[in-house]
C-alpha cells in the first residue's frame, strides 16, 4: 500500500468516524460543511474500492465548495491525493514532499472536525456540543451499577475498534548496511550517483522508511546531502535506493554516511510481497550500461508497478552508485524479464544486484473480470539502413464478453538460444472492447540482438469496466506493402461513436508467409470523426519482403472511461 493511501485509509479517512453532533461554528458556511461530515460516513470509504474512491471524490468536492478559507488547502490537497490515486499516478504517490503533504492535510481537516465540528478522533460528539440527554448517564433514580461486575447475560468480551488499535511496534532496528557514491561520464558530461542498502532486523513488517544521506569529501567534511525511502521492508529483508543523478553535490565527494528511520509498522502476516531477481547481468550501451534479469514475486495476485532499483559495484565489491526503474507488472506464478538502464559510463567489471520497492497488489474493482491473455506473438531483427534493429507485437484478448479491460500492459522477454535474458520491452493498450482482440507492437527494439531466439510477452489489465463505450470502432480493407521506408498498411476505420474520438492508435501486427508475427508498427490518428470513417496508414521500418500480411487494430483509449 502506498504511503498516500495509508495516509486516506488509516489517518485521515479511517480515523475521523462521522457521528457529528452539531456544528462548532454560527455561520451558514461552516453549519453546511459540519453537516456534509455529519451526512457522509467517511470511515467506511475504503479509496482502495473504485466505487468508494468515486464517492470520496465526490464529496471531497463538496467539501471543496463548503470549506471555510483556512482549510481550502487542505481540503484541496486531499482532493489531490484522492485525484493522484483514482490515476495511479506513482510519480506523486511516491514523492516524499506530496506524502509529507498529505499527513500535514489530513491532519488538518482532523483538528477541524473535532475542534469546530464536534468530532473527536474516535468518532465520538462532543458532549458540550450535543443537544439532548448524555445517553452515558446512568437515571437519576437509578443506582448506578457496580463497575467491577459484569452484569448477568452480558457479552463480556470486548474488542478494540481499527482505528484505535494500539499502534505495532519495531522490535527491531532498520539499519544502513552498505552504501557509496561515485562520479562517471554522462553524455560528455561527469554526473554523480549513490545507493544504499537498508535492513529490517525486525519481526514487523516497517513502512515508509526514511533514509538521510550525507556526503562527505576525503578530510570528512559535508559536502552536500540527499534524501530517499522504502515503502516497506519485510522482516530480515534488505531492499535498497538508488539514483544516478546527484544534483549540487561535488565530484569531491567520497563517501556517504547514511542513515534510516521509521515510525510506521505492521504485522508480519498481513500482505507479504517479496521479490527476487535471477540471471542478472550488466552490459554496456551506446550511452550508457543496462542491467537484465528475471523478477518473481511472492504474492496472491498480480504485483503491479514495482519499482526497481539497480545498485553498482565495482569488481572490488564496493557500491559506486545505482538507479531506479519501474515494471508494469510481476505475474502471479510467473516471472518476466527486467530491463534498467543508464546513461553512466561505468567501469568495466562492473556488476548489479536488483532490488524492489513500492508495488501494490492489483485490485479487485468488483467486477471480478477475468485478466487477459497473449493468444500470438512473434519478433525479427532487421537491417535498417545499416543499424541493426528489432520488431515484436503480440495480440491480445479479452476473455470477458461484458467487461472491457483497462490499461493493459504488456512485458515482452527476449531469451537466446540458452534462455538468459537478452532484451526486454514494455507496451500498453489503454482499453479493448468486451469479448474483443487487440495488439501492441514497436518496430523501434534498438537493443534486440541478433542472438535473441524466443520470447515470452506477458499481459495484465489493471481495471475492468462495466460500463458499455458509446460506440465501436470497426477496420475495412487493410492493404499491406513494402513501401520506401519499410512495410506499411493503408485501409480505412469507421466509428459509430456519436462524437469524435480523439487520439486513436491505429496497430498493425505482420505476418510472414509461414502465417508467424515478425513485428508491427503503430501509429495514432488525431482523431476519428463521428459516425463517419477516416483512411489511415501505418509505416514501420521494417525491411522484410517476406511479409504477405498485415492484421490491423484500434486501441480504444479513454472509451471506457467511467
Amino acid at each position: 500500500m502506498s504511503k498516500v493511501l495509508k495516509i486516506l485509509t488509516v489517518v485521515g479517512f479511517g480515523v475521523v468516524t462521522i457521528s457529528c453532533g452539531g456544528g462548532g461554528g454560527s455561520s451558514d458556511s461552516l453549519d453546511d460543511f459540519c453537516g456534509l461530515l455529519e451526512d457522509a460516513n467517511m470511515s467506511e470509504l475504503d479509496p482502495t474500492n473504485d466505487d468508494d474512491l468515486d464517492e470520496l471524490q465526490d464529496l471531497l468536492d463538496e467539501l471543496a465548495d463548503t470549506a471555510p478559507e483556512d482549510l481550502e488547502d487542505a481540503i484541496a490537497t486531499i482532493q489531490d491525493a484522492a485525484d493522484a490515486i483514482a490515476d495511479n499516478d506513482t510519480d506523486q504517490l511516491e514523492d516524499p514532499d506530496f506524502i509529507d503533504d498529505v499527513q500535514d492535510a489530513t491532519d488538518e481537516l482532523n483538528d477541524f472536525a473535532e475542534d469546530d465540528c464536534g468530532i473527536d478522533l474516535s468518532g465520538e460528539s462532543d458532549p458540550d456540543d450535543t443537544d439532548g440527554p448524555d445517553e452515558t448517564d446512568a437515571p437519576d433514580d437509578t443506582e448506578a451499577p457496580d463497575e467491577t461486575l459484569a452484569p448477568e447475560n452480558t457479552d463480556t468480551g470486548a474488542s478494540i475498534p481499527d482505528d484505535t488499535e494500539a499502534p505495532v511496534e519495531s522490535d527491531g532496528a532498520i539499519i544502513v548496511t552498505d552504501a557509496g557514491i561515485g562520479f562517471f561520464n554522462s553524455y560528455g558530461e561527469q554526473q554523480g550517483t549513490w545507493a544504499a542498502l537498508v535492513k529490517n532486523e525486525g519481526t514487523v513488517i516497517a513502512e515508509y522508511v526514511e533514509i538521510q544521506a550525507t556526503f562527505r569529501d576525503a578530510a570528512g567534511n559535508v559536502v552536500g546531502t540527499d534524501d530517499s525511502y522504502v515503502s516497506e521492508i519485510l522482516p530480515g529483508e534488505t531492499r535498497a535506493v538508488g539514483s544516478d543523478f546527484i544534483d549540487d553535490v561535488p565530484a569531491t565527494a567520497v563517501t556517504v554516511d547514511a542513515v534510516a528511520n521509521s515510525t510506521d509498522f505492521r504485522p508480519a502476516d498481513e500482505n507479504p510481497v517479496s521479490v527476487s531477481f535471477t540471471g542478472v547481468t550488466v552490459a554496456p550501451t551506446d550511452s550508457g550500461v543496462r542491467v537484465l534479469g528475471e523478477a518473481t514475486a511472492t504474492a496472491a495476485s498480480t504485483v503491479e508497478n514495482p519499482s526497481v532499483i539497480a545498485v553498482f559495484r565495482d569488481p572490488s565489491g564496493a557500491i559506486i552508485g545505482g538507479t531506479t526503474s519501474y515494471l508494469g507488472f510481476i505475474p502471479v506464478g510467473s516471472s518476466v524479464g527486467v530491463e534498467v538502464q543508464t546513461s553512466l559510463e561505468l567501469p568495466a567489471g562492473t556488476t548489479a544486484e536488483l532490488y524492489a520497492d513500492s508495488f501494490s497488489y492489483s485490485f479487485d474493482d468488483g467486477t471480478d473480470g477475468t485478466d487477459v491473455e497473449v493468444v500470438d506473438s512473434g519478433f525479427s531483427t532487421f537491417d535498417s539502413f545499416g543499424t541493426p534493429q528489432g520488431t515484436w507485437a503480440a495480440i491480445v484478448s479479452n476473455p470477458n464478453t461484458d467487461l472491457a479491460a483497462s490499461y493493459v500492459s504488456l512485458i515482452a522477454t527476449f531469451r537466446d538460444a540458452a534462455g538468459a535474458v537478452v532484451a526486454v520491452a514494455q507496451e500498453s493498450i489503454t482499453s479493448m472492447a468486451p469479448g474483443s482482440q487487440s495488439a501492441s507492437a514497436s518496430d523501434y527494439v534498438f537493443d534486440l540482438p541478433e542472438s535473441a531466439a524466443s520470447v515470452t510477452v506477458a499481459a495484465h489489465a489493471s481495471e475492468f469496466v462495466s460500463e458499455p463505450a458509446a460506440g465501436a470502432f470497426t477496420v475495412n480493407n487493410p492493404v499491406t506493402s513494402l513501401g520506401e521506408y519499410g512495410l506499411m498498411v493503408v485501409g480505412e476505420v469507421a466509428s459509430t461513436f456519436p462524437t469524435n474520438v480523439e487520439y486513436v492508435d491505429i496497430v498493425a501486427v505482420f505476418r510472414d508467409g509461414t502465417g508467424a508475427i515478425i513485428g508491427g508498427s503503430v501509429e495514432y490518428l488525431d482523431f476519428v470523426p463521428a459516425n463517419s470513417s477516416i483512411g489511415f496508414t501505418v509505416e514501420s521500418s521494417i525491411q522484410r519482403s517476406d511479409a504477405i500480411t498485415g492484421e490491423v487494430f484500434v486501441d480504444y483509449g479513454g472509451a471506457y472511461d467511467e
